[in-house]
């Protein structure tokens, strides 16, 4: 999976900041169906879109992003 992330600073003074974080991500996996002991095996695309908020202070951070899912596997 490829993912690319972009940060924009909304607040930023001395020790703290605050920022939100936009992404998008993509990836391709094949599934094979060995539980059923079939030959079947197909290829999936899966490609998301993040959102979210992070502030730092000092050396911490928190962030918190969610998921959301544009072409499920």
């Amino acid at each position: 999976m490829a993912n690319a992330d972009v940060i924009f600073y909304l607040y930023k003074k001395d020790n703290f900041s605050l920022d939100a974080i936009v992404g998008l991500g993509v990836g391709v996996a094949i599934l094979n169906n060995t539980i059923v002991n079939t030959d079947s095996s197909r290829i999936a695309f899966y490609s998301d879109a993040r959102v979210g908020l992070g502030a730092n202070h000092d050396n911490n951070r928190f962030g918190l992003a969610f998921s959301l899912p544009i072409y499920p596997a």
